[in-house]
């Protein structure tokens, strides 16, 4: 089910399981000309045509839309064919249109729709402040940076010296200073009046002049170990929201996969390790596992073989529908074009963009 084309491969697949004795059904079967029976399936429905002047006018009367005939009972697609460039904004209007109060951060609001692409790790909140803490500069920091990282509510720092944080933002403000020096900031407030934020400039401190080289493997535990230290996420008392849970089950994954270097790296720096386990964060996908939800907003190839009582096909500009080609670069464009393999050539893409719309 849901086989767009039958390719050399799949066919040598699917004559194997036959020559087997394997009954092999394709439903539907890529092979039958299903204009007729689309015909037959547009009769008697209420299908529109909408012309946007740019992708956020889609968007937001998408988003209208949806709100307008949201039912908990009823089912509704959004079928994107750039997801990843829509989501974003995607994301915000149908929140903003459905859940109000989600724009408030300290609402914990189920979102009754559910985008299928993930988006990096490292955009998490909770993660861009850790990498921040790991990747601290060796000769200084923005003081911006600095605040950040001690403001954040998933630090002992942000949730208990708030007040020493604000009247020490305050002093650095006012003497107009960008980049600040680690060991001179403890000239700018007593360390007694607030323990968390003279914790987490030492430990900073210590950081940055980690000069010598390590096992990736070592690495990550000194990570670990250090933001365990400055509270993050480390407290069974605090009541932590399941998307912190998912995320911190995440960012362990991505210390697995720094720890997995060592034997391609060999012992490396503080900095360098940073960079990597960085890079890594960038390319892990990240997406909240939540129940079934109504509404889905998905790519196009995801769509198949999916059925809703609503259905929004958004984003079909001359840009993408038919996509441009883009033919295997191992693989003679010549066979390419004679088994009409997905990608090879203009006409392959036009064949492909029909279905899809048809379907």
């Amino acid at each position: 089910s849901g086989y767009e084309k039958i390719t050399p491969q799949l066919k040598t697949w699917l004559d194997f399981l036959e020559n087997q004795g394997t009954q092999v059904i394709l439903y539907p079967d890529p092979e039958n000309n299903r204009d007729t029976e689309l015909k037959v399936i547009a009769q008697g429905k209420d299908v529109k045509l909408y012309k946007f002047n740019d992708y956020k006018g889609e968007i937001i009367n998408c988003a209208r839309w949806v709100r307008s005939i949201f039912k908990k009972d009823k089912t509704i697609g959004i079928i994107v064919p750039e997801l990843e460039y829509y989501r974003q904004t995607l994301h915000k209007e149908l929140s903003s249109n459905l859940a109000p109060l989600s724009i408030f951060p300290w609402e914990e609001v189920e979102l009754p729709f559910d985008i299928s692409l993930g988006t990096p790790l490292a955009n998490e909140p909770m993660i861009q402040v850790a990498l921040e803490i790991v990747s601290i500069p060796e000769d200084g920091i923005s003081v911006d940076t600095f605040l950040h990282i001690s403001k954040s509510q998933h630090l002992f720092s942000g949730r208990r010296n708030s007040s020493a944080i604000s009247d020490l933002e305050t002093i650095l403000r006012d003497k107009h200073l960008i980049i600040i020096d680690l060991d001179s900031l403890d000239s700018f407030f007593h360390a007694e009046s607030a323990p968390d934020l003279n914790n987490l400039i030492n430990y900073l401190i210590t950081l940055s002049k980690s000069m010598d080289t390590q096992l990736p493997s070592i690495w990550a535990k000194v990570f670990a170990q250090t933001l365990k230290n400055l509270g993050w996420i480390c407290q069974p008392e605090m009541n932590y929201s399941s998307r912190e849970i998912q995320c911190l089950n995440t960012w362990n994954e991505c210390l697995d996969d720094l720890a997995s270097l060592d034997s391609f790296t060999g012992k490396i720096s503080r900095n360098k390790a940073a960079k990597e386990l960085r890079r890594i964060a960038l390319e892990k996908l990240f997406q909240v596992k939540t129940k079934e939800q109504p509404i889905k907003a998905l790519g196009i190839l995801e769509s198949a073989g999916l059925s809703f009582d609503h259905l929004w096909v958004m984003g079909c500009h001359s840009e993408c529908l038919p996509d441009q080609p883009s033919p295997n670069p191992f693989i003679s464009l010549e066979l390419q074009k004679k088994a009409a393999l997905p990608h090879s050539d203009p006409k392959t893409e036009h064949e492909f963009a029909k279905r899809q719309i048809g379907r």
